[in-house]
């Protein structure tokens, strides 16, 4: 009995299998990489389907509450103006420091990349 360290066994061992039967292992074998592939594909495109909706609901926000604030100074309630004030100013700077992030360790990742390569 021998073992393999690897997804497929070796060459003169593979031979004695039949052909459906290696097509079968080599099918195995490549969907651990394609797998993997398409798991971070949909991570990336997830992400970025967050990243634009945060990009058009941050300014609608601003505008919402920004408005509301206004008409709340100008009837003189003055803490329901700061308060709705305040929302859309901690949702852009959520907005800020979350692409800082990303953008940061996506050049974290990249680096990362270089050096192994």
């Amino acid at each position: 009995m021998r073992s393999y360290s690897g997804p497929l066994p070796e060459a003169d061992e593979l031979y004695k299998y039949t052909e459906s039967h290696q097509e079968r292992i080599f099918g195995i074998a490549e969907s651990f990489s394609t797998d993997e592939s398409g798991r971070r594909d949909r991570i990336a495109d997830a992400q970025i389907a967050q990243s634009n909706r945060a990009q058009w609901i941050t300014p609608v926000l601003l505008i919402l509450f920004g408005s509301a604030a206004v008409v709340f100074f100008a009837v003189g309630n003055t803490l329901a103006g700061i308060a709705f004030l305040a929302m859309p100013v901690l949702r852009f700077l959520g907005t800020f420091i979350s692409s800082f992030a990303l953008r940061r360790e996506g050049k974290k990742e990249d680096s990362a990349k270089a050096v192994d390569d």
